[in-house]
């Protein structure tokens, strides 16, 4: 099991509990260069608080252990109190550029990973609509039921892992966000 990173004084770690005693969730942290989510990486400062101040998105960065064997991203799912029942990819290899997929709100989460390229992810949550970029190995994003979605604007190499809390036959797909379902 990969050693926990170590905290320096510049960084403040916040902590919200979840009704899972087990599951304490590393929300944020705030280092002297500004505002940083989840661990490391670039992102940008205004995108984030953004995502941050969003009902129905939790961004998450997974935690990153480096060596000379390369680099090991974690996400501990417990953590998140996602108990992924089903997992797809989504290969936009040789699509056309102007595509895109989802387009709706589910009834289940749904954790976005992008692996491989980046994408533009659209997000309504019935009051509110926010853009977001996601890029490999910088962020995944935690989406509830109920919160409409699209990703748009891919690279031709963009794979997005998604692990849903729901089987494909007991989800539910609506047009437009479910604010009732948002959590």
């Amino acid at each position: 099991m990969p050693r926990a990173p170590s905290v320096s004084q510049s960084q403040e770690r916040l902590f919200i509990r979840t009704p899972k005693p087990s599951a304490l969730i590393f929300v944020v942290v705030l280092t002297h260069l500004g505002l940083d989510i989840l661990g490391i990486g670039e992102s940008s400062g205004i995108e984030q608080v953004l995502a941050d101040n969003f009902f129905g998105l939790r961004s998450i960065r997974p935690e990153v252990y480096r060596d000379v064997r390369g680099q090991l991203s974690v996400i501990e799912l417990e953590r998140l109190g996602l108990f992924a029942t089903r997992a797809f990819f989504i290969d936009f290899h040789h699509v056309p550029v102007g595509t895109a997929r989802a387009e709706h709100a589910t009834s289940c989460a749904q954790l976005l990973v992008p692996l491989r390229g980046t994408f533009r992810l659209d997000l309504d949550n019935g009051e509110r609509s926010l853009t977001l970029t996601g890029r490999a190995s910088e962020t995944a994003y935690l989406i509830a039921p109920g919160v409409w979605r699209r990703i748009a604007n891919m690279d031709e190499d963009c794979l997005v892992m998604v692990l849903a809390d729901q089987s494909y036959e007991g989800t539910t797909y609506f047009p437009h966000a479910m604010p009732d379902l948002i959590s």
